[in-house]
Formats: structure tokens, sequence, C-alpha cells
């Protein structure tokens, strides 16, 4: 509100604030989104603020509960997950046939594909609170593209 006092115009900002029980009301916090602009009277002087606002204190709650859905979702997923790469790298070093190695090659290979999307999917919350930092690393794309086609062609919902 200070900006628009000054005479430039705000981007949208959350207010919080504290609600007192009432009846009816639960106490608890309350979020409103604001906007606010300078209003200049006659001379072009600032005259006081207008401002616009939304209370999204429901959104902001569910955005909340899906967070922590995602949280302990992406957690639970991740324990079997590291299962199944390990029990593929195993299976595959102590198996003979080169064909059966190549298909546990791949399992594990997808389930590491699916470790890094589930790992992804709890970044996620980083990113909301800007903790996370982005690393470069290496893509081998020819395996990738090879073993997405070898898994189309074996599709088991053709």
């Amino acid at each position: 509100l200070q900006d628009a006092l000054k005479g430039f115009e705000t981007p949208n900002f959350e207010l919080r604030f504290n609600r007192r029980a009432t009846s009816g009301r639960g106490a608890g916090m309350v979020v409103l989104l604001l906007s606010a602009t300078p209003r200049l009277d006659s001379s072009g002087d600032i005259a006081g603020v207008v401002s616009i606002g939304q209370d999204i204190t429901e959104l902001k709650a569910l955005e909340e509960k899906k967070m922590r859905f995602m949280a302990v979702v992406s957690h639970e997923l991740r324990s079997p997950i590291h299962g199944i790469c390990g029990l593929s790298e195993a299976m595959s070093t102590s198996e003979a046939d080169r064909g059966r190695q190549k298909q546990l090659n791949m399992i594990k290979n997808c389930s590491m594909r699916l470790l890094e999307l589930v790992t992804n999917i709890m970044d996620v919350s980083s990113m909301r609170s800007k903790t996370l930092k982005l690393t470069k690393g290496p893509c081998n794309v020819t395996q990738i593209i090879e073993e997405t086609v070898h898994l189309l062609l074996h599709a088991t919902d053709k």
C-alpha cells in the first residue's frame, strides 16, 4: 500500500491476518489477495488509494492440502521403486541370457525414470517455497529413445 500512496501501481499481494472467533465463525488465518493503485484528484495529486481484494483463504488451504498429499504419495512411492531398481540391477548382473539381461536393464532404467518423476513431484513443494536448486546433468537421449521404442513395441495394452 505504501507504493500506491507514492503513486505507483502495485502488483497483487497477499495480506494475512488472524480472525477472532465470532458467532458462526471460528478463529483462524484469513488470506486476502489485494491490488492497489493510487487515486488522483483533479489536479493529479495523490488523494488516496483504490484497492480491490479477494478472500483466498479456502484456496490457500486447498493448496496446502494438495502439497501435503503430493509429499505423502511421493514418499510412499519412493520405497517400492527403490526396491525395483535394486532388484532388477541385481538380477541383471547375475543373468547369463543377454536378452533377459537387456530386459532387466530396461526395467531398471524405467524404474529409475519413474523415481526421477516422483522426485520431481516432491520438488514441486520446494519450488513453491523457493528452496529448489536446479542442476545440469548428462542425459543419454539415444538410450531413452531406443528403450521407449522397444517398450511401445511390446506394450501390453495395444
